[in-house]
């Protein structure tokens, strides 16, 4: 029985007995959680790419306080609307580069769909990588040509939100790059296939 329960308990018990029963929602000197009635009375994020949010757990009573938490924001990957002349021009490197692309593999060499091999995918990835400094972000197409970066997941294919990277002829591909010196907000690029190489 956790130690919060315990006490909880022995008020009921006490109001059982004819005493009354109330419960103390911490305050956060208590436990180090913010209190909110909305986002504007939460803390700045810690970064400037999250966003402080005021919420509230599931079933939770709709007059009591909801608490604060940081979200990232999810920056837009769509070349053509990223305001980054770096990120555009590594973009079209990828495309001049397209013949590269053909028959692309994953990390254990399983050849990926045409669609994952499209020119400028690993550059939209690593857009996202680089910019939140996470090797987990990845660039998923939304709708239509409109893309966001998300968190990656396992399971869904590359330019939809994929983990994987693109591999040409065996060697990940040189768009990517490590971010041990990765500042956020600033998008980093290597350099484009080289065709026939």
């Amino acid at each position: 029985m956790s130690y919060l329960r315990q006490p909880l308990i022995a008020l009921c018990l006490f109001a059982s007995a004819g005493l009354s029963c109330s419960l103390i929602v911490p305050d956060e000197s208590d436990d180090g959680v913010v209190r909110c009635k909305n986002s504007d009375e939460c803390p700045s994020p810690t970064s400037p790419l999250s966003e402080a949010v005021c919420g509230s757990g599931d079933g939770q009573d709709p007059n009591s306080p909801g608490v604060c938490w940081e979200v990232l924001r999810l920056a837009n990957c769509a070349p053509e609307k990223v305001g980054d002349e770096t990120y555009r021009e590594a973009f079209d490197a990828a495309q001049a580069s397209s013949g590269a692309y053909g028959g692309c593999t994953d990390a254990e060499g399983n050849e990926l769909k045409p669609e994952e091999c499209e020119a400028g995918n690993d550059v939209r990835d690593q857009y996202c990588r680089s910019f939140y400094c996470r090797e987990e972000m990845a660039c998923s197409r939304v709708t239509g040509s409109a893309y966001r970066c998300t968190a990656c997941e396992d399971d869904k294919e590359i330019a939809e939100g994929g983990c994987a990277s693109i591999y040409l002829g065996g060697e990940i591909s040189p768009m990517y790059t490590d971010l041990d010196d990765c500042k956020e907000a600033v998008a980093t690029f290597g350099t484009a296939p080289v065709v026939g190489g």
